[in-house]
């Protein structure tokens, strides 16, 4: 008898789940986390499963996988959160975490095509970031003219979105034109002035002046 009781309660605690699943973001969250942090987000992702099966577990689990080096099993798992019903801005975040993973692991072109998706999608609430992970991609095809021109539709959409105009100023100086890059991290500096990443690019190419 009571083993049917455990049975029927089994992944029917949507609370108990939910604070599993916070437990484990806070793991993956904290500055410090390292290979024991990992693991024992692993392991309070695992019981929010148990308990409630939800797409934003396995998208974390996956996560989680990624930076335990696992990174079959993280794609493995980030499809089976994809296959799970959610609404469709939840979808996008995962998508956008699944092409990270993909990018990471080598896997460009499909990564590119899923942030060229969410570019284009009403869904996806950030498209400036899926224009500035796709220009990253094609800085590292050594593409710096497109990479420029992602960047900078990046910070159209987002004029304070830092990463944009610095990593635009980045791919202009790469294309040879130092007056773009001069003028992105002008924006940089009005926004952040101590910004260590654009002083230190800055003072490499002399474009301080």
């Amino acid at each position: 008898m009571m083993l049917a009781v455990a049975a029927c309660s089994k992944k029917d605690d949507k609370k108990l789940a939910r604070t599993y699943f916070r437990t484990a973001f806070l793991e993956l969250a904290d500055d410090r986390k390292g290979s024991g942090r990992l693991q024992a987000a692993l392991q309070n992702i695992n019981r929010a499963i148990d308990q409630s099966e939800q797409p934003e577990y396995y998208a974390l689990k996956a996560t989680v996988l990624h930076y335990l080096g696992h990174a079959t099993e993280s794609m493995k798992v980030f499809s089976n959160a994809l296959a799970l019903p959610m609404d469709q801005g939840l979808k996008a975040q995962i998508m956008n975490n699944y092409a990270c993973v993909l990018a990471e692991s080598g896997e460009t072109a499909r990564a590119k095509k899923i942030w060229q998706d969410l570019a284009a999608s009403s869904w996806y609430a950030t498209p400036e970031v899926a224009w500035v992970n796709q220009g990253k991609l094609c800085l590292k095809d050594g593409d710096p003219v497109r990479a420029k021109e992602a960047f900078k539709t990046a910070a159209m959409l987002a004029p304070n979105y830092l990463d944009a105009h610095f990593y635009c100023a980045v791919a202009a100086q790469a294309a040879g034109q130092l007056s773009v890059a001069k003028e992105s991290l002008q924006t940089v500096f009005k926004l952040e002035p101590d910004h260590e990443q654009a002083l230190a690019f800055a003072e490499q190419f002399a474009l301080l002046s």
